[in-house]
């Protein structure tokens, strides 16, 4: 057999890229047209007989009601899921960007219509429905998302109210009044506390009035207060338990009749100033600062009915002494079956009287309850109050 040389020739390739990883087909879509406030835009793609909706189909054409962001990942709250963008982008918000996802609280209280609100407490997520509580654990993977309790017939019907307080509390507007969430002594559990009992009337009648749609909550940083907007009325809460100091304050704001003609008051808070926000119309909007100024008798101070731990024994009180700045009326009562019966003991009260003359009393009674009003244009301080008194039924 014949043998026979086989010569190769190699060419060199020239002119080439180097190679990329493959990609998805990439399209640009312009919508033309006069945008109209309220138009919505839904895109389905289909690829042979399988339609793929963009942005993971519950983001397009959601109207969020509240949000916020927790560990880089922003949550928004819309019909009745709450809405979980990528994390670490704001702007994340379909199936490939790590974190997207979402979490329908319907699935886990079967009376609940719409999320509300949704907060941080103690490093976990408390979702709000009006009428539900769900506290979840919170996982870089939606997935793996853990529902740790349901608390059922409480929520917020107002999502702005809802506010982390530090993180060891979660104050809201229920339909009852206010309320927060608080771990139980000793557990993991949470329940529902009832810190806002004694504007229970008061709130509820603004309520049921249609105004929870302008309440907002505020917790201001500088001095640990929870404050509660709702159209002329702001309530602040002040808890310091080392001074066992619990208490709720009303202030009530004045506005001008002949600025405010909108019918609609928004309100917020920063740095402890309230602002309100006026609107007539869209495109007519006026900002309003208030001033703080104290006007005389605007100042009131109840310190309700004290017992000293017996509210079965009959007392003699025969002083009071107290501590502040300012000019006060101080008033007086007695019958624990009447808190609105009140005796002037002192027309201006204007030094602190620890040290100088009680106030005398002479008066028998299980209760006693005492109102203060400042009576000057001035800010005033009232530190303590000191009852003397004796246990008449011993004697």
């Amino acid at each position: 057999m014949a043998s026979h040389d086989v010569v190769l020739t190699m060419t060199s390739f020239a002119g080439g890229v180097p190679n990329v990883p493959a990609v998805g087909s990439k399209c640009l879509f312009i919508v033309d047209g006069t945008w109209v406030a309220g138009d919505r835009i839904t895109t389905a793609i289909l690829i042979g007989s399988t339609t793929y909706t963009p942005m993971g189909g519950v983001v397009m054409g959601a109207t969020p009601v509240h949000g916020m962001v927790f560990k880089g990942q922003v949550m928004l709250c819309a019909g009745d899921k709450l809405l979980l963008g990528g994390i670490g982008l704001p702007t994340g918000w379909d199936y490939y960007h790590a974190g997207f996802g979402y979490i329908t609280m319907s699935e886990n209280s079967d009376n609940v219509l719409a999320t509300k609100a949704v907060a941080s407490y103690a490093g976990k997520i408390a979702l709000f429905a009006r009428n539900a509580v769900q506290l979840w654990q919170w996982n870089a993977d939606p997935a793996q998302w853990k529902l740790i309790q349901l608390l059922q017939n409480t929520g917020t019907l107002a999502p702005r109210s809802v506010v982390s307080f530090g993180e060891i509390d979660v104050f809201y507007l229920s339909d009852s009044g206010v309320r927060s969430l608080r771990a139980r002594e000793f557990t993991d559990l949470v329940n529902v506390a009832d810190v806002g009992t004694r504007l229970d009337d008061a709130v509820s009648a603004l309520v049921s009035a249609g105004t929870e749609e302008h309440a907002i909550g505020y917790y201001d940083q500088r001095d640990g207060r929870y404050w509660l907007l709702l159209t002329d009325r702001v309530y602040v809460f002040s808890y310091f338990p080392t001074d066992k100091v619990s208490a709720w304050s009303q202030r009530v704001v004045w506005y001008p009749t002949s600025q405010f003609t909108g019918v609609a008051l928004y309100h917020t808070v920063k740095d402890g100033q309230l602002y309100t926000l006026n609107v007539e119309t869209f495109s007519s909007q006026k900002l309003y600062r208030a001033t703080g100024t104290v006007r005389a008798g605007s100042l009131q101070l109840t310190i309700p009915f004290y017992d000293s731990k017996k509210p079965a024994t009959r007392k003699l009180w025969h002083a009071i002494d107290l501590c502040g700045s300012g000019t006060w009326k101080v008033e007086v009562g007695n019958d624990p079956n009447n808190a609105d019966s009140f005796t002037t003991v002192v027309s201006a009260l204007t030094l602190s009287t620890v040290g100088y003359d009680r106030i005398p009393l002479g008066l028998h009674g299980t209760h006693l309850i005492i109102k203060l009003t400042h009576t000057a244009d001035a800010a005033a301080i009232i530190s303590s109050a000191i009852m003397h008194y004796d246990d008449a039924d011993a004697s």
